[in-house]
């Protein structure tokens, strides 16, 4: 074991909160993107990559892979149940206190008549959502992007068992060939589970493909890249902008379609791989103070952007009515609804998910302060 792996504070990765930002930007174009096309019919020239905006959720779950190795996996790979205990408290404080709070704003729609859960069974679901079981049947999600963070749990409770395996590879080689082979199998059988009539990547067996393959291909990554000694050069700007051209290319040229879309993750893995070792202009864009912003409130956006897109159309006006008029008329009203979710979401994390994190991490913390694990501040915002 390295000396770096037994240091249990961990310095930031900057670029991968820039990541986090733009990945979560892309789930919002994807879910919003009827009202886009509608408001700005040339945006159609772009409507392969925005159906494709889905493929932020399997950003997420690779940057989760690497950023809980990053911090974790010197403190997880031996048996310690205080600090495994600790170490889900911490991930639970993370991701808790957002989700139970737009359960509340929707159970609060409900009961005020404002609007219904789209969901059958909701008192049901609601309990499973409580629970965080809204993706396993025979619960559903009450707020739909809540789906995934099911899945990062259960990956954070088996992610021991991921660090066991990392600690013991010795050469950066094999972790990147390891993280090659368990992104494209990965890769493969996903598009095999979504060529079946009705799939959807959200759909239990396929999300489960997502986050195994993908959470384990970002810990066989960051183990790679730290065996490398965590070099940085402009080489890699130069891979990162190819990796990225390709990825453009590749989802313009496959059919609007599932199975040939997922096919992309490994060219996303690689480029993750590719930014955080990057030293130039993408490292320069990347820790910009804008996409360090967006990235630390990406999971706000990302868990309250279908709530507040919908109550911006409410409140400013359904973008169908707006549709008729001029082209400045209908950027404004876009730019209107857009602020709308990103100021809300800026807020929920100023004001509930940092300050509810800090209180509940003092909670479970109590008087016990001998044994504490590292806190993920490198690139905090939605680890689902």
């Amino acid at each position: 074991m390295s000396k770096a792996d037994t240091i249990p504070g961990r310095p930031m990765i900057r670029a991968l909160t820039g990541i986090r930002g733009i990945a979560a930007a892309w789930v919002v174009l994807f879910h919003f993107r009827v009202a886009v096309f509608g408001l700005l019919p040339i945006t159609r020239h772009a409507k392969k990559w925005l159906d494709s905006g889905y493929l932020g959720v399997d950003i997420f779950f690779i940057l989760s892979g690497f950023v809980i190795s990053h911090v974790y996996t010197a403190e997880l790979c031996r048996s310690d149940w205080r600090r495994y205990s600790r170490y889900l408290e911490a991930r639970l404080a993370r991701l808790y206190p957002v989700h139970l709070l737009f359960l509340l704003v929707l159970l609060a729609g409900d009961v005020l008549g404002i609007a219904k859960p789209p969901v059958r069974d909701s008192a049901v679901s609601f309990i499973g959502n409580v629970l965080m079981l809204q993706a396993i049947p025979p619960f559903q999600a009450w707020n739909g992007p809540s789906w995934s963070i099911t899945y990062e749990l259960g990956a954070y409770a088996l992610f021991p068992l991921l660090a066991f395996a990392l600690i013991r590879i010795s050469k950066a080689r094999s972790s990147f060939a390891c993280a090659a082979v368990v992104g494209l199998l990965g890769a493969g059988l996903m598009a095999l589970e979504l060529s079946a009539p009705g799939a959807r990547p959200y759909h239990t067996v396929p999300a489960l493909l997502r986050i195994t393959s993908e959470f384990a291909a970002g810990g066989l990554l960051h183990r790679g890249w730290s065996l490398l000694g965590r070099r940085r050069d402009r080489t890699w700007d130069v891979l990162a902008l190819a990796a990225l051209c390709c990825t453009v290319a590749c989802l313009a040229w496959v059919p609007e379609n599932y199975s040939y879309q997922i096919l992309v993750v490994p060219l996303l893995a690689f480029l993750i791989l590719a930014c955080v070792r990057s030293a130039g202009p993408v490292a320069a864009f990347l820790e910009s103070r804008v996409l360090q912003w967006s990235g630390r409130i990406s999971y706000s956006l990302y868990m309250t952007h279908f709530t507040t897109l919908n109550l911006a159309s409410l409140i400013i006006l359904r973008w169908q009515r707006v549709a008729p008029y001029s082209l400045p008329v209908r950027i404004g009203a876009l730019i209107a609804y857009m602020a709308f979710a990103i100021t809300f979401a800026h807020l929920v994390y100023r004001f509930v998910e940092e300050p509810a994190r800090r209180r509940l991490r003092r909670w479970f913390d109590g008087t016990r302060s001998g044994d504490l694990l590292p806190s993920v501040t490198l690139a905090s915002s939605n680890d689902g």
